[in-house]
């Protein structure tokens, strides 16, 4: 959970202590909305002739947050996307651009406009950048992003049960009468909702459920999903109508996901089951999983691949052939299959040139590799994990960023901090391409 944000106050070379004073009261209104979301704030004040692209690196590794608050000028835009990738100054360039040219666009590659008012507002993943002279603005949608990253999750599921069960609904009437824990609600004289903060709670009630009484079906019930599909981002926008076009194709029943626990097919798997609840609801059978499993697996792979499958009803096939093998095995059993939703990035191992919707190669079972996150970047994956949260494998917050196996993955030393010995949470990473850095 989010925790520790950093303010910059952007001051031009010409003001004195007075005016930067008086430019920092202007703002003290949002300052303490920032606190009252639980974030620690800390003020810093810059000179134009800062090194701007240090300088915030270092913000970044420190915090969680950092806002700018002056003008948006080509040298700070410049400055950040040096901070995250190289390939982004251009884009960056031309968002400046435009801003000071008082262009009337509504998106960018890759800021996003928090404000509906000419472009006072934009965010750049964990940056966010406000005008100087937007003091009168409103800040809601502000304070709305930056509170969806210290909200506490709620994961919920609905049970159907035979309402005939006297036990069962017995057991109902007590969860609905419990003041602390799992909260409950009935839907329909045979439906209930189950909200926690805890997934393995959630999944303990599963199983009571299913072991003890008549559940003619469960799913889950996403708590931000108007926030998802109503996403003001771009590329979940572009995610959600590759899955939708995936189903169309192919319908639900013949596609599957390949699911290793990683934090791509996580996202991946997250929208894949949000989508299927909202425009496919007539789909009620599990989802079918390839999970290609190492040599030598992390435990906490295995263990939060085994929550998932417990709270989100899916039928995992684990594969220790070879995937070609494996794939031709599952196709055998499986013919029905025709396509494979997958994690894929355009940053991982040879998939730079992938097509979103790409036939399997020559020599490979036939199937259908549908990848629609391939033009996510490391930090769309976590502002997705983190604002939405979705739960994700608990060595993401050790220090690693990519995960194989025991023997080829250590934690990322782009995240070591060097003070302490102790390693920042992958989300931290700045720069993608050293995503891999851990890797063996």
């Amino acid at each position: 959970m989010f925790a520790s944000a950093a303010v910059i106050f952007l001051q031009n070379l010409q003001q004195d202590d007075t005016t930067l004073s008086n430019h920092q009261q202007r703002f003290n209104k949002l300052l303490q909305d920032i606190q009252q979301i639980s974030y620690k704030v800390h003020i810093h004040h810059l000179r134009e002739d800062t090194d701007l692209e240090t300088t915030l690196t270092e913000f970044l590794k420190l915090h969680d947050i950092v806002i700018t608050i002056g003008n948006l000028t080509e040298e700070l835009f410049t400055a950040v996307a040096k901070v995250y990738d190289e390939h982004w100054t251009d884009d960056c360039k031309e968002t400046s651009r435009e801003i000071n040219e008082d262009s009337d666009s509504s998106e960018y590659k890759y800021f996003q406009i928090i404000t509906e008012q000419q472009n006072h507002i934009l965010k750049l993943h964990r940056f966010y950048f406000i005008e100087s002279d937007c003091v009168d603005l409103d800040f809601t949608q502000l304070l709305k992003q930056l509170n969806s990253f210290t909200r506490k999750p709620v994961y919920s599921k609905v049970f159907h049960y035979n309402k005939s069960d006297k036990r069962a609904n017995e057991f109902v009437d007590k969860l609905i009468s419990r003041e602390n824990g799992v909260r409950c609600k009935k839907l329909t004289e045979n439906e209930v909702i189950v909200s926690s903060g805890s997934i393995e709670e959630i999944n303990a009630l599963h199983q009571h459920f299913v072991d003890s009484y008549e559940v003619e079906n469960s799913f889950v019930l996403d708590e931000y999903e108007e926030e998802i599909l109503n996403s003001p981002c771009i590329f979940i926008q572009e995610a959600i109508q590759y899955i939708k076009e995936c189903f169309d194709l192919y319908k639900p029943e013949n596609v599957f996901i390949c699911f290793n626990g990683g934090k791509d097919c996580t996202v991946l798997l997250h929208l894949m089951m949000l989508i299927l609840r909202t425009y496919y609801s007539n789909f009620n059978r599990p989802v079918f999983c390839m999970y290609v499993q190492s040599k030598k697996p992390f435990p906490q792979v295995t263990a939060f691949i085994d929550k998932l499958k417990k709270y989100y009803n899916l039928d995992v096939h684990t594969l220790t052939l070879g995937i070609k093998d494996g794939l031709a095995a599952i196709l055998q059993d499986k013919p029905n299959l025709k396509a494979c939703l997958m994690g894929t990035r355009r940053s991982d191992p040879f998939s730079a040139n992938l097509r979103h919707f790409q036939a399997t190669d020559n020599g490979w079972p036939e199937i259908m590799r549908v990848s629609p996150l391939l033009d996510w970047e490391f930090a769309h994956v976590w502002d997705y994990l983190l604002s939405f949260k979705v739960p994700y494998c608990c060595l993401y917050d050790e220090g690693y960023t990519s995960l194989g196996n025991v023997d080829n993955t250590l934690k990322n030393p782009q995240l070591l901090n060097e003070d302490t010995g102790a390693y920042y949470p992958a989300y931290r990473l700045l720069k993608s391409t050293k995503e891999r850095s851990g890797r063996m």
